[in-house]
């Protein structure tokens, strides 16, 4: 017994430390604590639930290809080793988390405790350099750093005050300034992934994503309404934006958002280059995936693959390659091929299945839940998603958390949905 409270408390304390990013502690310092935690775990439970096992599989799959068909440098390969089986961790951490009796109210009291600390960090940077108007936007968060996407997810979740009672609040401050946090530095960061997180999680939580038919014809008409006023109000302040203003740059970076991840575009001027760099990188790796044979189409290039960049938009000419890529759909196909893809869409695909399956009593979280694999799964696209080197560590423990808290059918946890 002594063991397991023991437990508990640390996996408070790896929760804390997973939620709070890298300008903080280091990833490694998250990942090794994890990793203990996750032992002594399996030490005292003896085993692992069969449908966290089946869940998790595809992902160990893609590690096992990706070992399989290695190739390149030692270092590289490591590197992605530990990308691959990072979130298999976290995930399986997550279930733990629940089983070991950490509260509902407790985990998500912590992911606002953590929250709040990056965003007071986050908004103190941007202080210090307030006024610097000759800044851009890159400038501005490379200084003052990228936001935290966890922010978004618990903003989101909290925003309505019924379920902000259900969280325990260990700073006891008042909601409205909680939400007054949050949402200026997700504003602040300057970052679509974040935004648009918080977005698909709010209309998660209202029930857009649900499949159920008599559901799907009234929302798709609310989010194409919504859609076209979004776009609408992002083209009339960028016409009548100061050009070279903060606001012109930003309703410009999100109008261009779809040209600049695409592959099809003329990449033989550096300035479209550096316009369009997570089309440019995606573009490097087709061709090179085209370039291999069916077997490197079906199974990749293996684990310790890398690109050869040719230029990059900080340094001018780069002879030198990369191993990692912001499109993640393109990075997976590259190291573990076609079935490495359709491995990591079966992943998020299970995890739907079990969220669109839950029981009335839970249809408020289950949304919740939604939400956090929608935006999670999206994310692949522009950050790498759940292969990313930090931002979504603390995601991927709160999916593994809701994953066991919505499949147990204890009435005591039905209470707060």
């Amino acid at each position: 017994m002594e063991l397991k409270v023991t437990l508990r408390h640390v996996s408070i304390i790896t929760l804390f430390v997973c939620s709070l990013y890298s300008g903080i502690f280091n990833p490694i310092v998250g990942f090794s604590i994890a990793s203990t935690i996750l032992f002594m775990f399996l030490i005292t439970h003896k085993s692992v639930g069969k449908k966290e096992i089946r869940t998790a599989f595809p992902l160990l799959l893609i590690a096992i290809i990706g070992i399989a068909f290695t190739t390149g440098n030692v270092y590289v390969l490591s590197k992605d080793l530990y990308y691959s089986i990072k979130p298999v961790i976290y995930f399986l951490l997550g279930t733990f988390m629940f089983k070991n009796k950490l509260k509902f109210s407790e985990f998500l009291g912590i992911l606002l405790l953590s929250s709040v600390l990056t965003s007071l960090i986050h908004i103190y940077k941007l202080s210090t350099i307030f006024g610097d108007f000759s800044l851009g936007i890159n400038a501005i968060r490379l200084e003052a750093g990228a936001g935290n996407l966890m922010e978004a997810f618990v903003l989101a979740y909290i925003i309505q005050k019924r379920r902000f009672t259900t969280i325990q609040n260990y700073l006891r401050l008042p909601h409205k300034l909680y939400i007054a946090l949050l949402l200026s530095s997700i504003i602040l960061s300057l970052s679509r992934t974040i935004i648009i997180s918080f977005i698909i999680t709010l209309l998660a939580l209202s029930g857009y994503f649900s499949i159920k038919l008599n559901r799907i014809a009234k929302s798709t008409v609310k989010l194409g309404a919504m859609l076209l006023i979004l776009i609408g109000l992002l083209f009339v302040i960028n016409i009548y934006s100061t050009p070279g203003s903060i606001a012109n740059a930003l309703t410009s970076k999100y109008l261009h958002s779809f040209t600049e991840i695409s592959v099809k575009q003329d990449f033989t001027n550096n300035s479209e280059i550096n316009k369009n760099w997570r089309g440019y990188e995606s573009s490097l790796v087709k061709k090179e995936i085209d370039s291999g044979n069916i077997i490197n189409k079906i199974f990749g290039f293996g684990f310790g693959k890398t690109v050869f960049i040719g230029y990059d938009g900080f340094v001018g000419e780069n002879n030198s390659n990369i191993p990692i890529f912001h499109n993640g759909f393109m990075q997976i196909m590259l190291k573990t091929g076609l079935l490495g893809l359709i491995l990591y869409h079966c992943f998020f695909l299970l995890l739907f299945i079990q969220a669109e399956n839950i029981t009335e009593n839970k249809w408020l979280t289950s949304n919740f839940y939604k939400g956090l694999i929608i935006s999670t799964y999206l994310t692949t696209l522009v950050i790498t998603g759940i292969y990313n080197k930090w931002n979504l560590d603390s995601t991927i423990i709160v999916i593994g958390y809701f994953f066991s808290f919505l499949k147990n059918d204890d009435e005591k946890n039905k209470t707060f949905c």
